[in-house]
């Protein structure tokens, strides 16, 4: 494996995130050639984080029942499926979930239609280590947060409903108001980064 110290430096406690050795979550992998998806698997592994392999698209879309991942790797081009048609039904499933494409050719038009369409990101064979880590750790971070704003403004709500009747009655209008008024601006966030991810 590659010395990652400088992609260490980029992803550091100094940034208030955490180093790729204290990465947690999960990775999709799927390619219909198994030397590939065993060389992205270590890579992703080597960062602290579980990994699934896949050579068939459907698999990779019910395994969306059994867990949700915080990342998707396919490749552009498999029998069945195309990637595009993998993100397709993707975003039916779960629209927050960001897929990066792994191929051996890509023309720039198509690169910047995948992009324009909500893949987050390419990764072009031959690839080193840091290649692959350097697209694919910013977008499970960003899934993650994204998972964790959800969760907190699910339990802002829960909670304003609560105390919503307590607040004024006890003469706390402005309160009340205020706190409205800021979960209606998260609300909006959240509509905008889910609007974002989907195109």
């Amino acid at each position: 494996m590659s010395d990652y110290s400088d992609f260490e430096r980029m992803v550091s406690h100094e940034d208030g995130i955490a180093t790729h050795s204290q990465l947690k979550g999960m990775v999709y992998i799927i390619d219909d050639e198994p030397d590939i998806l065993d060389i992205l698997s270590g890579i992703i592994q080597s960062a602290g984080i579980q990994t699934k392999v896949f050579t068939d698209p459907l698999e990779v879309l019910r395994s969306f029942n059994e867990c949700t991942p915080d990342l998707v790797i396919s490749d552009i081009r498999m029998p069945g499926m195309t990637g595009m048609e993998l993100l397709s039904q993707m975003r039916l499933i779960n629209s927050d979930v960001p897929l990066v494409f792994v191929s051996g050719y890509l023309e720039t038009r198509q690169l910047i239609q995948a992009i324009s369409s909500g893949v987050y990101g390419a990764i072009m064979k031959p690839f080193k280590d840091e290649d692959v880590l350097r697209v694919c750790i910013p977008a499970i971070l960003s899934s993650q947060a994204a998972k964790d704003l959800s969760q907190s403004i699910n339990l802002l709500l829960l909670h304003f409903e609560e105390l919503k009747d307590q607040l004024s009655n006890a003469g706390h209008s402005h309160v009340l108001e205020s706190f409205q008024n800021e979960l209606q601006s998260l609300l909006k966030h959240r509509r905008k980064l889910q609007t974002l991810s989907k195109k």
